[in-house]
């Protein structure tokens, strides 16, 4: 919703400024249906991402083709940088994917923190803002992106542990 909002306002802006300046020639932006084929696969867009075609240029939801190709979006907005990382790139200079394979982060969990399940399901993510403040120091310098493992401990309780895609070195409980 808050993408629409965004775009909504965009809209707006850039019709007033061309009536404020007259004509120049460029068509005014619209949402348009687009169908991707990403990797041979037919994909349709999501309720809350839109294609925008302006002045003959198609603007595309980020987010949208980073979840096709498997990869990862951040945004730091001090910087107004968006990060893309692709996990499936030939060019080893560049991010290939996670260092930690998930059952390395499940024996991170069982050992480290002694849980005596932990849930199949296991997520991998970039961290939060609020999530990086609880990450290890020596790990501040390396990707943001986690392993999150929900299991029990010994006495029964729900616990999530969140394990670095780079090191198994670099753990921590995670608490909201």
């Amino acid at each position: 919703m808050k993408k629409l909002l965004f775009m909504v306002t965009i809209l707006i802006f850039l019709s007033k400024s061309s009536e404020a300046f007259g004509d120049n020639g460029v068509s005014d932006p619209v949402f348009q249906t687009v169908h991707y084929v990403i990797n041979s696969k037919h994909v349709e867009t999501e309720g809350e991402y839109a294609t925008l075609n302006y002045n003959g240029h198609l603007y595309v939801p980020i987010r949208f083709i980073a979840n096709q190709i498997e990869g990862s979006i951040e945004y730091d907005a001090e910087t107004s940088t968006v990060i893309l990382y692709t996990h499936n790139s030939s060019d080893s200079s560049q991010v290939i994917g996670p260092k930690v394979t998930p059952d390395q982060a499940k024996i991170v969990a069982y050992e480290t923190y002694h849980l005596v399940h932990v849930d199949e399901q296991i997520n991998i993510r970039i961290l939060s803002n609020q999530e990086r403040n609880q990450i290890p120091p020596d790990a501040s310098d390396l990707t943001p992106v986690y392993y999150f493992i929900t299991g029990n401990d010994g006495n029964n309780q729900k616990v999530t542990i969140c394990v670095s895609s780079n090191s198994i070195k670099h753990h921590f409980m995670y608490s909201e």
